[in-house]
């Protein structure tokens, strides 16, 4: 499974080249920002800015700088007031509320708690767990991914090619990146990925514990 979301993570230029049918491609074509001699962009519309990270906005404005007017309102991204243009954001993981993914393999515990804590951005805090006792303890705020609208076009057999994960990153200061994969209909499982300079993790998949 994280080799499939790898690849699709590194070839993500080419998928979106490749989405040119629907409502959404044009808008979303490529996901790059304009040209030095493009417009500025568009208007955006946000009914209330603490439902979302300054990152996760400036994604939006990024992926869709194409349109005249982006409108954020609660879990809908709302193209050039176009409500068939409507693009749902994922709110399977309940607001507030922890869940658990847990997996002991190998004399090793895995467990990631998550906690959604607006429309945009999850709280997470990952430990691997040793008999001589913690040997990783990773925290800290993930934002979703803004391609996840991609999953939006597919068929149920693509759905299943890439196991219906919704992607969050968390691009921290520090040097390292960690992306978080959580099933997107049932919260059944869940990953981890981490990459820094001196040391990567890697976490097996883990099951919903609670």
């Amino acid at each position: 499974m994280k080799k499939v979301f790898l690849a699709l993570s590194c070839l993500l230029v080419v998928i979106l080249n490749g989405i040119a049918k629907g409502n959404l491609s044009a808008e979303g074509e490529n996901c790059k920002p304009p040209m030095r001699n493009e417009p500025s962009g568009p208007s955006v519309f946000v009914r209330d800015s603490t439902q979302y990270s300054a990152h996760f906005f400036e994604e939006v404005k990024r992926c869709f700088h194409d349109c005249k007017k982006i409108s954020l309102i609660n879990d809908s991204i709302i193209i050039d007031d176009n409500l068939t243009k409507t693009i749902k954001i994922p709110t399977s993981i309940p607001l507030n509320a922890e869940i658990e993914f847990s997996l002991t393999a190998n004399s090793k515990q895995h467990s990631l708690k998550v906690r959604r804590i607006n429309y945009s951005t999850i709280e997470y805090v990952y430990l691997e767990k040793t008999p001589d006792g913690i040997a990783v303890n990773l925290a800290g705020n993930a934002d979703l991914n803004i391609e996840f609208y991609l999953s939006m076009q597919e068929t149920p057999a693509e759905a299943d090619n890439t196991n219906g994960m919704d992607e969050y990153a968390d691009n921290a200061s520090n040097g390292c990146w960690t992306y978080i994969g959580i099933s997107m209909k049932n919260l059944e499982k869940s990953f981890i990925i981490q990459g820094c300079e001196e040391i990567n993790i890697n976490s097996p998949e883990m099951t919903r514990f609670k």
